[in-house]
């Protein structure tokens, strides 16, 4: 079962990619993310994504940039800290005052 928030987050980042224009999606891919088109499709795989077949075999098609773009930016919201701070694997002392 998933949260709530978690549910938020991922139609957040659907909600921005839909957004956006073809261009802004390659820009973003490209500049924000550092992936080349060229190495878009090993970031495909890597992320679980799979290419259309057709009958000359694979082929990258817009859907899956957008399809991949969801996931960057669904990953980034995702490694955000929460409202109460992130804590990984800390304790803290409690101090009343």
């Amino acid at each position: 079962m998933s949260h709530p928030i978690n549910d938020a987050i991922a139609d957040d980042a659907i909600d921005t990619v839909a957004a956006m224009n073809d261009d802004k999606v390659c820009d973003m891919i490209n500049f924000d993310y550092g992936i080349k088109m060229y190495d878009v499709a090993k970031a495909l795989k890597k992320n679980g994504i799979k290419r259309a077949d057709t009958l000359a075999g694979p082929v990258m098609t817009m859907d899956n940039l957008r399809d991949l773009l969801t996931v960057l930016i669904c990953d980034d919201l995702m490694s955000r800290p929460g409202p109460h701070g992130w804590n990984r694997g800390h304790t803290f002392d409690i101090i009343y005052t």
